[in-house]
């Protein structure tokens, strides 16, 4: 849980005798992923609401014209959306003896710890947003979350692709061609999926599903295979512990840092 309160030298000492390593131990840090490919909008410094509007489709116009006469009229129906923006915040408090007496950097990691909070409290408001959603298709086909018994399957990675079909939801990414590079293959027009790590485990248990050491090049990154098993497209990072020359040969967008992934919304 939070530990609130002040930052004092009871909390922080000032240097100790033994050797002390002046480079900070880095904290695991989770990917910001919900609202990257959400919708960004302006609103008007007079009002923190802001309004979305759709029109239903029409139906189909199945009878035919007769000469002289005027088919009944369509009425349009709306719908409306509101969002409303909230104010979220923290702050570090450090004692002006912490900063003069401690050999750590401490105004630098309290700025540093405090931008990562503040992207990590966006990510979880978005993503408790998102998971709020009333249309929800559970692994197994059963009811709740609570009746869940096994992994997900392929099965379940159909039915969900149908679900979406059958509904008109049109594919995030087209058709993607195959590269120059070597084993390159043509991405199918796909959904989005944003997967948790326990998930990740289920897939590479799925029949078909080909892992990294059948690859032509064994050092291609394994959430290639992560987004071919869920119809999603893929976009790879070229900062982790992996060159970009082996990444760039899974035949998907490279990019240097997370925050290029904007351009392709």
């Amino acid at each position: 849980m939070p530990d609130f309160g002040q930052t004092q030298t009871t909390q922080i000492p000032s240097a100790v005798q033994e050797h002390y390593d002046r480079n900070l131990l880095e904290h695991s840090q989770s990917a910001l992923v919900h609202g990257l490919f959400a919708q960004k909008k302006k609103i008007t410094e007079s009002t923190d609401t802001i309004k979305f509007r759709k029109y239903a489709l029409l139906p189909k116009a199945t009878i035919p014209l007769v000469e002289g006469v005027n088919p009944t009229p369509h009425r349009l129906a709306r719908e409306d959306i509101t969002a409303r923006v909230s104010t979220y915040g923290a702050y570090v408090e450090v004692t002006d003896e912490v900063e003069i007496l401690n050999v750590d950097p401490i105004l630098t990691v309290a700025s540093d710890r405090t931008g990562r909070q503040a992207g990590e409290t966006l990510d979880e408001l978005v993503k408790n947003v998102i998971n709020a959603g009333a249309n929800v298709m559970w692994a197994g086909g059963v009811a709740s979350r609570n009746n869940i018994v096994s992994g997900v399957t392929v099965e379940d990675f159909r039915k969900i692709n149908r679900a979406m079909q059958n509904l008109n939801s049109p594919y995030f990414y087209e058709h993607i061609k195959a590269g120059t590079g070597q084993g390159t293959q043509p991405i199918k027009p796909s959904y989005l999926c944003i997967t948790h790590p326990d998930v990740i485990y289920d897939l590479e248990q799925l029949t078909g599903w080909v892992p990294v050491s059948q690859y032509g090049n064994a050092a291609a990154i394994h959430d290639y295979e992560v987004a071919n098993a869920l119809k999603a497209d893929c976009i790879l990072i070229a900062n982790g512990h992996q060159n970009r020359d082996a990444i760039m040969k899974c035949g998907v967008p490279v990019l240097d840092d997370i925050i290029q992934v904007l351009d392709y919304v």
